[in-house]
């Protein structure tokens, strides 16, 4: 009975959650990108507040 992986399977499994990672990382990014400018958009009041008078 073997209890050990193959190179081949690790390099596999390796570069999977990598290619897995960067994935999330774009779309993490593009959400925050489309969440920075919703508020940005939003923020159109001309009234001042009282910290920056």
């Amino acid at each position: 009975m073997n209890n050990y992986i193959l190179l081949d399977t690790a390099l596999r499994i390796i570069s999977n959650g990598y290619l897995l990672s960067v994935i999330v990382l774009i779309a993490a990014s593009y959400l925050g990108i489309m969440a920075i400018e919703v508020i940005e958009q939003g923020d159109t009041s001309t009234s001042k507040t009282k910290w920056f008078s």
